[in-house]
């Protein structure tokens, strides 16, 4: 295997991975939220909501680099839709 096919075999993966940690982390969320709103008083809970909510923010960021790069963008670029999101 060559160094580009490396390359693609890496990125391929690496893409993957993100998808897969989105699922993973989406759920994880999910059921710290649902754990949160059934004890108020569960800090762990609330906490855990955060984390993973940043994280999933941060693959989703990832996620859009490589949108961009299947369209042929360049890394700077901002996903296209972006700039129409609010975040809260």
């Amino acid at each position: 295997m060559n160094k580009e096919e490396r390359y693609e075999q890496f990125f391929n993966d690496f893409e993957e991975w993100l998808h897969t940690q989105m699922d993973v982390f989406t759920k994880a969320a999910n059921l710290a939220l649902q754990a949160a709103q059934e004890n108020d008083e569960d800090m762990n809970a609330a906490a855990a909501v955060l984390t993973y909510q940043s994280r999933l923010q941060a693959y989703e960021f990832l996620i859009g680099k490589f949108d961009n790069f299947h369209k042929g963008k360049e890394f700077h670029d901002l996903p296209d839709d972006m700039l129409g999101k609010k975040y809260y």
